[in-house]
């Protein structure tokens, strides 16, 4: 059963109380669908509209208006007042909607039904009904109404709606046309209309309403309703209104059984609050096990706390051990073999029976968080036993309950058997008669359709016959009118006839054709002359164009030589290659200059480039050789190293236990830096060796580098052979020291080292820039020289300047010559203009005798035409006298005939309700297969369809007394849901746990 949920009404009323855009909103507000899910689908709703509604309006508000917008889309038929809707309509540029959104009350499936109105020019109503489905592609509120802020045209509207109705099926979208169509489309789509009409019966007038409110007795009232929902002759519609009076009490009776079930409920409700009561201690119960667990779980906690501090001093010790150890080794390198291998056997050993340790902490650690484990899967374990228990109970008592009702269930299936059956029997009756009047209908369609089918062909024909007259007669018409015309412009003579006329006029044309022929030869050879003086024009242009762009071209390029001496002879280098002033240079034609100078300027600039470059690599050869240096004064990592050899000996000495040194750093750290200069002059050679500490260091040395023999390749002092053989004591003479760079013991000398070659850089990069842009001065200078002298090629400047001259004067003498060829030319252009305006004055005065003289011919033909049409109209005349009187006999017969139909279109109207009634109730009312064939086998007597009825609902109420209650199922399914959840969680628990679990959980339940 469907319930009405929303309005929605646009533009829709008379002027003074029109609607542009009102919703009338009755959802949510009742009670939730049978159905209905957490969250909806699209196109459903989870409550009911409201069950009852108050809209207030003042006088004249539009009460009146919203009726009639109500009414005139559910009962369109019946609702007859085409005029009043006129009125509440606007254009069919602005049409007029009236949207009705319908909520299903047990599924919450929503319906929209709604209408589409729009007046002509000529006072006709257009109207389209349709109804749809709302979902996520589409409803109510989306529908297309407006198109970029402006109503959207009716018909624009419609066409919408059909491509919606082809592109999403979903919508389940239908259109129709015709009012009553539409009344039993919304029967088909589960609606009442009839319930509206009631309504609009009742509130014909407001008065009429309002007297429903002075009664005040249950028969006044169902009298009234009487009276105003029903005719006297309309027995139909009272017998429903007492079928809904009767189906009034059955709801009643359904109810007071409802309230006893209810009463039953609140006792079992006590029931259950008893058994939650218990629930509440046996959680109180479980909540100090809780407690207990937590207690144990500290417990286990602090365990693990104890542990990872003892883990963590025992790391630590070996930690300390290691170090000891390493010392150990650092301290006895010097020592014996034998005792730096005790040593290290001991530590060994130690460090196994720490790692042991090491290893059984980690044992004991890992049964710890297992235990704990445990403990945090005892609720779980719990639970599960729990919720075992409770399935097992509820399934004991569920079967039990279902045994019990039994027998009833078989009662009850029996009596929907032979009530279904009953159902069965009364629709068949009703389809019979059905049947009889389609058929009967049937061939009285059929005789209709054979006279409408004749009068049809008769109206084809008196259609036909008026348009053919009609044709003949505008023939005729027309005759008159262009010969009276014809006439009037003098194209005939008052007694000469149109043939007459034609062939005068057409001895005329053929004069006018000899004069134009020859105006035409007149023009071609006019045309002739005036092309040759064309072609010799065209000679002539092409001639002074060629010279003239040789001169431009010539002129040209002399100019771009000329920029080209301009821009070398403004270079200051010039001047100073030339050793000239450059106010002597600026005077006189650059391109005559530069045509004298480019020989020796080129010379001199190639001597200038020469110097330069050879200045250039002079300072390229010092800047190396000062970068060379900077790198080896380079402090910023540190002095420099001491030669890789006395590195090498030094390392090899420390490996023997010998503390050796390079001679550069032992003086960097015990001499002054005021005396390291006569260090090195007097001792160069132990300066660039090795110094070792004390004699003995030196005796052991010695005997290490004589076992060895390191052989290095480093000499630092230079001398004589002399000197080298000499055994004496050192002296400065025979022999010089090569000064070594401070970056290998003094720092701040090689600083100031640095700072001086950094500013010679500086000073050579500087000069270097400035050659650079001398050079490039001078090689941009022989480029521009070389370029002019490419561009000039082998010719001289006196030669390009000759030259132009000539081409200037020949182009001169070609313009005079086109000059004189365009005179003649215009010349032959006007000769040729005069003969083309005489051809066209002939050729429009043949046009004009030809038109007159096709003119008379087609009206010539005509006037044959129209005697012929003047005959044929006498025919027709007779002709549709005959098949009038025929007409109206056939129109009688069919009137007489669509009664009859009418008739019988009222009792299959009537005789489908029935059938359709007796069908939904057999669908309400289900039953076994075995119940079923039980009953047809059984050849019981045919009982009345009330009795049937009334011995279904006897074994409803007796199967409602004992059947299983849905708080026990809903108590079973609540278990057995419990019972999935808890066996999941319990599945979590890892296998070596579920033991250590269900102990704790046994010791518990113990106690």
């Amino acid at each position: 059963m469907y319930e009405l949920n929303r309005i929605l009404l646009r533009n829709f009323g008379p002027r003074d109380a029109r609607y542009e855009d009102v919703p009338l909103d009755f959802s949510g507000a009742g009670a939730e669908v049978e159905t209905a899910s957490l969250i909806p689908d699209a196109g459903h709703v989870a409550q009911r509209p409201a069950p009852a509604s108050l809209v207030m309006l003042q006088n004249g508000g539009g009460k009146g208006v919203l009726l009639t917008g109500i009414t005139c889309t559910t009962i369109p038929y019946r609702h007859s007042d085409l005029e009043t809707l006129r009125n509440f309509t606007v254009s069919m540029a602005q049409p007029s909607h009236v949207v009705l959104e319908w909520a299903d009350a047990r599924t919450g499936r929503l319906l929209v039904t709604a209408q589409v109105l729009a007046p002509e020019h000529d006072g006709k109503l257009h109207r389209c009904f349709y109804s749809f489905h709302p979902s996520a592609a589409l409803d109510a509120d989306r529908l297309p109404f407006h198109r970029q802020g402006h109503w959207t045209p009716y018909e624009d509207y419609c066409t919408e709606l059909r491509d919606w109705e082809k592109r999403v099926e979903a919508l389940e979208l239908h259109i129709v046309e015709g009012q009553e169509k539409w009344e039993k489309h919304q029967r088909g789509l589960g609606l009442q209309p009839e319930l509206f009409d009631v309504q609009r019966r009742m509130n014909a007038k407001e008065s009429d309403a309002a007297a429903a409110f002075t009664t005040n007795t249950a028969d006044a009232f169902v009298e009234w309703l009487l009276r105003k929902a029903t005719d006297d002759d309309r027995y139909t519609e009272l017998g429903t209104a007492f079928h809904g009076y009767a189906a009034a009490h059955d709801e009643r009776a359904l109810w007071e059984r409802e309230r006893q079930f209810a009463v039953e409920m609140q006792h079992a409700c006590e029931d259950v609050a008893g058994l939650h009561d218990t629930l509440n201690r046996h959680a109180g119960a479980a909540k100090n096990a809780e407690k207990d667990l937590v207690h144990l779980t500290s417990a286990i906690r602090a365990r693990h706390t104890a542990l990872t501090a003892t883990e963590a001093e025992r790391n630590t010790t070996l930690k300390d051990t290691h170090r000891a150890l390493e010392a150990a080794k650092r301290t006895s390198e010097l020592a014996h073999s034998r005792v730096q291998h005790v040593q290290a056997c001991s530590h060994t050993l130690e460090l196994d029976d720490i790692t042991a340790q090491e290893q059984e902490t980690q044992k004991n650690r890992q049964q710890a968080q297992d235990e704990r484990t445990a403990w945090a899967s005892v609720p779980i374990a719990l639970r599960h036993t729990q919720a075992l228990d409770n399935n097992n109970r509820a399934q004991r008592a569920l079967v039990q309950a279902e045994l019990t009702a039994a027998p009833f269930v078989q009662a009850l299936d029996a009596a929907a058997a032979a009530l279904r059956a009953g159902y069965t029997r009364a629709e068949k009756e009703a389809r019979d008669t059905i049947r009889s009047h389609k058929d009967t209908t049937v061939e009285t369609q059929k005789q209709i359709e054979q006279w409408r089918t004749r009068s049809n062909k008769l109206l084809t024909a008196a259609g036909a016959a008026q348009e053919e007259t009609r044709t003949l007669q505008k023939q005729t018409d027309a005759f008159a009118l262009r010969l009276n015309a014809a006439r009037e412009h003098d194209l005939l003579a008052p007694q000469e006839s149109a043939a007459d006329a034609a062939a005068r006029t057409q001895d005329h044309a053929h004069h006018s054709m000899q004069l134009l022929r020859e105006a035409d030869q007149v023009r071609k050879s006019v045309r002739t002359e005036r092309d040759r003086a064309h072609t010799a024009l065209a000679e002539q242009q092409a001639l002074a164009w060629s010279a003239r762009a040789a001169a431009t071209a010539a002129d040209e390029e002399s100019s771009q030589l000329r920029a080209q001496a301009v821009a070398i002879r403004s270079n200051p280098l010039c001047a100073e290659l030339l050793e000239a002033n450059s106010d002597e240079l600026g005077a006189g034609d650059a391109l005559r200059w530069l045509g004298d100078h480019a020989g020796a300027l080129h010379q001199l600039a190639e001597r200038r480039t020469g110097g330069l470059e050879t200045a250039l690599t002079r300072k390229h050869i010092d800047l190396q050789n000062d970068q060379d240096l900077l790198s080896l004064l380079d402090t910023s990592e540190g002095l420099l190293p001491a030669a890789e050899e006395v590195r090498d000996l030094c390392g090899q000495l420390s490996d023997h236990g010998i503390h050796a040194v390079p001679g550069w750093q032992w003086m960097r750290d015990n001499v002054p830096t005021t005396e390291r200069q006569q260090v090195i002059s007097t001792h160069p050679d132990l300066v660039g060796g090795i110094i070792v500490g004390g004699l003995d260091g030196l005796d052991t040395a010695q005997s290490i580098v004589e076992r060895l023999r390191p052989l290095p390749s480093a000499a630092v002092t230079v001398g004589t052979g002399e000197r080298m053989l000499s055994t004496h004591a050192a002296s400065d003479g025979g022999r010089f020291v090569v000064e070594p760079t401070p970056a290998l013991h003094d720092e701040e000398a090689a600083a100031h080292e640095r700072a001086a070659v950094d500013a010679r850089i500086t000073e050579v990069t500087r000069e270097l820039n400035l050659l650079g842009q001398r050079i490039t001065a001078v090689r941009d200078l022989l480029r521009q020289i070389a370029n002019w002298r490419d561009a000039c090629g082998m010719r001289t400047v006196s030669d390009l300047l000759g030259q132009l001259e000539l081409l200037e004067t020949s182009a001169e003498e070609a313009e005079t010559a086109l000059a004189a060829a365009t005179t003649a030319a215009g010349e032959q252009e006007t000769a040729l203009e005069v003969a083309e305006d005489e051809c066209e004055r002939r050729t429009e005065g043949l046009k004009a005798a030809q038109r007159i003289a096709e003119d008379l011919a087609r009206l010539a033909e005509e006037e044959t035409a129209a005697d012929q049409a003047r005959a044929r109209i006498k025919t027709l005349a007779g002709e549709r006298v005959a098949r009038t009187n025929e007409l109206e006999l056939l129109a009688g017969q069919i009137d007489q005939a669509g009664e009859e139909i009418l008739y019988l279109a009222r009792a299959i109207e009537s005789a489908e309700q029935a059938a359709d009634r007796y069908a939904r109730a057999r669908e309400e009312i289900t039953s076994t297969s075995q119940a079923q064939q039980a009953h047809d086998a059984s050849n019981a007597t045919l009982l009345p369809l009330p009795s049937l009825q009334h011995r279904y609902l006897q074994a409803q109420d007796e199967l409602r007394g004992v059947e299983v209650g849905e708080d026990q199922q809903v108590r079973a399914t609540a278990a057995q849901k419990a019972l999935l959840a808890s066996q999941e969680e319990w599945n979590k628990v890892p296998e070596q746990v579920r033991g250590l679990a269900m102990g704790p959980q046994s010791r518990w339940t113990g106690r």
